[in-house]
């Protein structure tokens, strides 16, 4: 008879193709304002915006405050970050109905070359309460599924639009 252990996590991993180059993509999906790409969708919240964040959202250690549109929240920590390859990411302390069904959240985000384009992968591994990983296999991962693609199409669009430039202290613009 085979037994699951409690440190399971349930995956799910999407892909896009992104027609900007792999150093680009990763200087905008890692530090993205998360309400741009997570909106409420069916019965799963968007984020509203952060708080509470320890310094830029660029090397492991950092953490913030998620707060969602049902106006719960969670704790993000940033345990992975490799420019321009890969960066990864710890969600815990639920407040809203997750709390019942997810104890953890691992998401990674992979950005490698191809050609001179990129391909965006996202895998989302949901570490579920004791005794709730039927609940999460049967009803949160398929609705995940639908919301990631979801917000990987949002990120990849923001990584594939123009930047406009950004000012600089002395005036200049920097172009991203």
């Amino acid at each position: 008879m085979h037994t699951r252990t409690r440190t399971e996590h349930l995956p799910v991993t999407v892909e896009s193709p992104c027609t900007a180059p792999p150093n680009h993509t990763f200087s905008v999906i890692a530090p993205i304002e998360l309400p741009q790409i997570f909106k409420a969708w069916g019965p799963l919240p968007g984020v509203t915006g952060v708080s509470g964040q320890n310094g830029a959202w660029d090397q492991a250690g950092r953490s913030r405050v998620v707060r969602f549109t049902d106006g719960g929240t969670a704790r993000e920590s940033l345990v992975e970050y490799t420019p321009p390859h890969s960066f990864a990411y710890e969600i815990t302390e639920f407040t809203n109905t997750l709390r019942h069904a997810v104890q953890s959240i691992r998401g990674e985000w992979t950005i490698t070359p191809n050609g001179r384009h990129s391909t965006v992968r996202w895998t989302y591994g949901f570490r579920p309460v004791p005794r709730r990983a039927w609940l999460l296999r049967t009803t949160v991962v398929p609705l995940w599924r639908r919301y990631a693609h979801r917000a990987l199409a949002l990120a990849v669009h923001a990584a594939e639009t123009p930047q406009p430039p950004r000012p600089t202290n002395d005036g200049a613009q920097i172009l991203r």
